[in-house]
């Protein structure tokens, strides 16, 4: 659902002038960062033998997360195009 979440919100906040060039960049930035993420837990069970200590970083992470997408607020008007 993120990926599908990315196209919305970016066709319905900053409209379709450079649409497909954002579109990729944040596709990309959201594929390199799951996979980070993932290498992140992973080295962080070896470590210490618990996902503990990540799930506490995690946890917030993901709630600020949550919040700047509530701050994003309503569509910016654009012009015609």
């Amino acid at each position: 659902a993120e990926i599908d979440l990315v196209g919305y919100l970016l066709a319905r906040l900053f409209g379709m002038r450079n649409f497909a060039s954002a579109y990729g960049v944040c596709v990309a930035f959201l594929g390199l960062s799951g996979a980070a993420g993932v290498a992140w837990f992973g080295r962080s069970f070896d470590a210490s033998g618990s996902y503990a200590s990540v799930i506490a970083l995690a946890v917030p992470a993901y709630l600020l997360g949550a919040g700047l997408l509530f701050a994003l607020g309503r569509r910016v008007a654009h012009q015609a195009e």
